[in-house]
């Protein structure tokens, strides 16, 4: 038998959760180390919840910034490549 973890967040005011990991965990012949998150595992929920709300940060201040100072509409950027915020690791 095995136990199974699926983490999700979801920010206030959205509809949707977004999963950022999962973990299993054996329940027959468990050793102490099978209880709780390792260290490597604990980073990884931690770098993934990092990349979540940090690229939904830069969306956010993204679309607030565009903003023609003239109309108000949104200005368009001639580069189609995707933005993104990468930690450098």
């Amino acid at each position: 038998m095995e136990l199974r973890w699926k983490i999700f967040v979801q920010r206030q005011g959205t509809d949707e959760p977004a999963s950022i990991c999962s973990f299993n965990r054996p329940v027959n012949g468990a050793t102490p180390a099978d209880f709780g998150l390792s260290l490597t595992e604990g980073r990884q929920l931690l770098e993934a919840l990092q990349q979540l709300v940090a690229q939904d940060q830069i969306n956010a201040y993204d679309k607030l910034r565009r903003n023609c100072r003239e109309c108000g509409g949104y200005r368009r950027i001639k580069d189609w490549r995707s933005r993104a915020f990468f930690n450098g690791t």
